[in-house]
């Protein structure tokens, strides 16, 4: 497992993920949002009401890990790193990151 730091306009966080995720964060996470854009049930549970039409919502990275851990590896047990908020940018600058 390898940290990765993901954010999103209302939340941010360093999370343990698989070795293969952190090493292509990237693709990883354009192909969770894929998967949120095309699942029915993803699309149910993030989505809002916007002047009456169904739109999706913004995704929290915590969505990102859940799919991780149900969908893509379930073994793997991804999760938040505790005490995140304590490690300083320059520690955060070696971790691969991604803004959703």
């Amino acid at each position: 497992m390898k940290p990765v730091y993901l954010s999103t306009d209302a939340s941010q966080g360093i999370y343990l993920v698989p070795d293969a995720v952190a090493d292509d964060l990237d693709s990883y996470c354009l192909r969770f949002l894929s998967w949120v854009r095309s699942d029915p049930d993803a699309q149910q549970k993030y989505a809002v009401e916007v002047d009456g039409r169904t739109a999706l919502a913004y995704v929290p990275e915590t969505a990102f890990i859940d799919w991780l851990n149900t969908v893509v590896f379930p073994e793997a047990h991804a999760g938040a790193v505790p005490a995140a908020a304590d490690w300083d940018m320059a520690e955060k600058n070696d971790v691969p990151w991604f803004d959703f």
